[in-house]
């Protein structure tokens, strides 16, 4: 468990926000590219999108195919090329990255290869704005197992005071 569920409202928004903008379908997924959050559909779904959202998983081919781009190493967006064999269409990958750590990407299909700089520049903001809201869920999330697992073990210990919160 990522402790990411809780900012899936927030990130959805940005790419909400983003693919209305685009005009073009957009996605932010987890480190092993499967979707966390996806935008409405703008006509431009391939195979590979279809799957993902309703499986909630591209395929072991389509993850080896978009992981073996050197994506977890990108610290800016580039093009993941389509495959047609995968039902992939190109798509504009921006790296999640806070702090170097690498917590997935944000999708944006490009199947004519027209994303503008402009374009790009925002899909940059947006991937930064998801990867804090990602990286800052994930922090709570943290706190919240350390501090639960710290009234448990002073339950366990006998102490009275801590044990009502344990319950």
């Amino acid at each position: 468990m990522t402790g990411w569920s809780g900012a899936t409202d927030e990130v959805q928004g940005v790419v909400d926000e983003l693919a209305e903008r685009l005009g073009r379908s957009v996605v932010v997924n987890d480190p092993l590219v499967r979707p966390l959050c996806s935008s409405r559909h703008f006509g431009d779904a391939d195979p590979v999108r279809i799957r993902a959202i309703l499986q909630r998983d591209p395929g072991d081919e389509v993850r080896a195919h978009v992981l073996g781009q050197g994506v977890t190493r990108w610290t800016a967006p580039a093009t993941v090329p389509g495959d047609p064999a995968l039902g992939l269409l190109p798509r504009l990958c921006a790296p999640l990255r806070v702090r170097g750590e690498f917590l997935g990407t944000l999708m944006v299909i490009d199947a004519d290869g027209s994303v503008t700089d402009p374009e790009r520049a925002a899909v940059a903001v947006a991937a930064d704005a998801a990867a804090a809201l990602l990286a800052a869920r994930a922090a709570a999330a943290a706190a919240g197992r350390a501090g639960r697992e710290r009234a448990v073990r002073a339950a366990r210990a006998g102490r009275r005071r801590p044990r009502g919160r344990a319950r």
